[in-house]
Formats: C-alpha cells, sequence, structure tokens
C-alpha cells in the first residue's frame, strides 16, 4: 500500500467510512488548462459519502453541503461546549459564593461583546473574565481573607 492509499485508508478510518462505502475519484490534466478530467476509482457516484480526489498524487475531499454544514455545526458545538467548560473552571477556582449569578454575569458580559464568530467566544480568557467580575461583583464570591480572619 503506498503514502496515498494509506493517507486514505487513515481519513476513511477517522471518519467512519469503510471500504466498501469509499469514493476515490482520480483528477488529471486536460488540454485546456482551465478544465480537469475526473474518473471513478472506486466507489459509486452516487455514494453520499466524502469523496477522496486524487489531484496530482495529493488527496483532497470534495462532500455535499450538507456534510460540510453539519460538520461545522459540530465544531461550532464542540468549541461552544469548551468555552464552558473553561468558564466553569474559571469560576470554581475563584470560589462563587453562587455560581449560577456568576455565570449569568459571565455570559451577559461575553453577549454584551458581541463575539461575531465561534473562534472570538473560544479566545476569551476566562480567568480574566472571572477576575473582572470578581472585582466588579466581590459580594458574587466567597472572601477567603474575611473567613480566616474569623
Amino acid at each position: 500500500m503506498n503514502k496515498i492509499d494509506q493517507k486514505i485508508e487513515q481519513a476513511s478510518a477517522d471518519l467512519g467510512i469503510k471500504k466498501d462505502g469509499r469514493v476515490v475519484l482520480e483528477m488529471s490534466a486536460c488540454d485546456d488548462e482551465n478544465s480537469r478530467l475526473i474518473s471513478l476509482k472506486s466507489g459509486a457516484w452516487d455514494m453520499d459519502t466524502p469523496w477522496f480526489v486524487l489531484d496530482d498524487g495529493e488527496p483532497r475531499v470534495m462532500m455535499g453541503l450538507g456534510e460540510l454544514m453539519a460538520m461545522a455545526q459540530s465544531y461550532k458545538e464542540v468549541q461552544k461546549e469548551c468555552f464552558e467548560l473553561k468558564l466553569e473552571k474559571s469560576i470554581w477556582q475563584n470560589i462563587p459564593a453562587d455560581f449560577s449569578d456568576v455565570w449569568a454575569v459571565a455570559m451577559d458580559k461575553v453577549k454584551r461583546q458581541k463575539p461575531s464568530n465561534i473562534a472570538s467566544i473560544s479566545s476569551i480568557d476566562t480567568d480574566k473574565l472571572v477576575r473582572c467580575i470578581k472585582k466588579d461583583h466581590p459580594n458574587l464570591f466567597v472572601d477567603m481573607n474575611e473567613i480566616m480572619k474569623e
């Protein structure tokens, strides 16, 4: 098995595509520099899995718009979950008096920043955000210094 076949095999396994469900196309140059000839190497034209295209020996992927949008949506959901987990950790590390109140203030601050996309949400420094909330709303957090004095 050559390197290209190994890459396609690994990508198929990662995507959960079995060998009999795999579509492999080969793209080659034509006389017209703006055109390419695509030929089916394996699989069938009507399969709805992503298609692997060999372009000058380099494997590429073609997929339907619906599949691409589903993949992008999954990515957004994972990024949102990751951000929420980081925020939760940052809040708990600062010993909140009421977690849900701190969470509500944090989410309000995030919404007011109006992140344009999920990438800008995931780039928010959650530790800095919680420090800012703690500074502006100290009553939302337990003051360990006061407890130690008592």
